[in-house]
């Protein structure tokens, strides 16, 4: 390859945004060495870079592509083809065909070859341990498969019962890394980490943590019943009252002077108020049904063989939560103000010719004869 070519893709791997200030002056600084073809102080350079702690994912996988190609034009072949490992140990789909010839083809060539005969690395949650109450006593971690031995520890970022986010880094024992936790729910995700705190790989996020015991209600917003949560009595209902309820010895309310008015003309507002109340009882009906598809949803989660709730996720399931209870409210209403409607109506269709439409304390009379 020829040197233009190689510096202007080289030049594109150096993009630092999001890595820091020290991550990106040490980037931008290989940058000018690498246009600048001075390959030992470019290589420096990145092993600076490889060195400052805490580097994210991408940045790694960026400082190892970089190494590999740096290390060929150097004539090190041993340690170019180690990092093009390292890089495809971690990023088996990183597609490097046809990018780089000349001396970066040879060990670029042979790591992958090595890649296709070994597993890349494999870092993946496991089962936590419960006891027989249902707290959560422990978070599991396995690290199935790490062919060149890069990762050293797990940092686990975890949320108990609802509290705060916190980080506890626990050291590998063999494939395994273990974080004690001792609650009802948590949310966690990790990070598999290297040399210098580097992130290897992460698995969950904040955003769809892994979900144990009672996190999986607090994710549907379904609040776990306690014994000493203080039991709230429902409101009684408010007895109507009407002239018969009221004491003997009390005066009967006296009916305001009604107003005549004729049942042939009531009766188009009958019909009119039946149909109303009939359509109002077929759109409460639409939106139960909405609200019965939501609830069957969150009743009956997809989740995959390792136990993790796959869907609905955190925020799908906090939406169909509120589909849900606005669906019932909105159905609740529409079912009560149609049967309102629909009695109203019934009443003014039956009601005879000459009706008396009264006023009084105990609300609205009507009273005629049937025709």
């Amino acid at each position: 390859m020829q040197a233009a070519p190689l510096i202007t893709l080289l030049a594109c791997l150096l993009a630092a945004d999001g890595f820091g200030q020290a991550r990106a002056t040490d980037l931008e600084k290989a940058g000018k060495l690498i246009v600048d073809q001075k390959w030992d102080a470019a290589s420096r350079t990145l092993d600076t870079a490889a060195r400052q702690p805490g580097n994210q994912r991408e940045l790694v996988l960026r400082i190892l592509e970089l190494q590999g190609v740096v290390f060929a034009q150097l004539g090190q072949q041993v340690k170019a083809k180690l990092a093009f490992q390292r890089l495809l140990s971690l990023d088996p789909r990183r597609d490097l065909s046809g990018r780089y010839d000349g001396k970066v083809l040879p060990p670029l060539t042979a790591a992958q070859a090595w890649a296709k005969a070994n597993p890349p690395l494999d870092f993946a949650p496991e089962p936590a341990a419960v006891d027989g109450t249902g707290r959560v006593m422990q978070l599991a971690a396995k690290l199935k498969a790490d062919p060149l031995k890069l990762g050293r520890k797990v940092r686990y970022s975890v949320r108990p019962d609802q509290l705060t986010w916190t980080d506890v880094d626990v050291d590998l024992q063999g494939p395994y890394a273990a974080a004690g936790t001792q609650c009802d729910g948590v949310e966690w995700y990790a990070d598999l980490l290297g040399d210098h705190d580097a992130v290897l790989v992460t698995i969950g996020s904040q955003k769809q943590p892994f979900l144990e015991g009672a996190a999986v209600r607090y994710a549907r917003r379904e609040p776990e019943k306690r014994a000493d949560a203080p039991v709230v009595e429902p409101p009684k209902p408010r007895a109507e009252v009407t002239p018969e309820a009221l004491p003997v010895e009390a005066p009967r309310p006296q009916l305001t002077t009604g107003t005549s008015t004729k049942g042939s003309a009531l009766r188009p507002v009958g019909y009119v108020l039946l149909g109303a109340g009939v359509a109002s009882a077929a759109v409460g009906v639409y939106f139960g049904l909405q609200a019965q598809q939501a609830r069957f949803t969150l009743q009956n989660p997809v989740v995959d063989g390792n136990g993790v709730q796959t869907s609905p996720t955190q925020r799908e399931t906090f939406a169909l939560q509120d589909s849900l209870r606005r669906n019932a409210m909105v159905a609740t209403a529409l079912f009560i103000a149609g049967g309102v409607l629909a009695a109203t109506g019934g009443v003014f269709v039956l009601v005879g010719r000459d009706t008396t439409v009264s006023a009084g304390a105990g609300g609205l009379v009507v009273r005629g004869t049937l025709p």
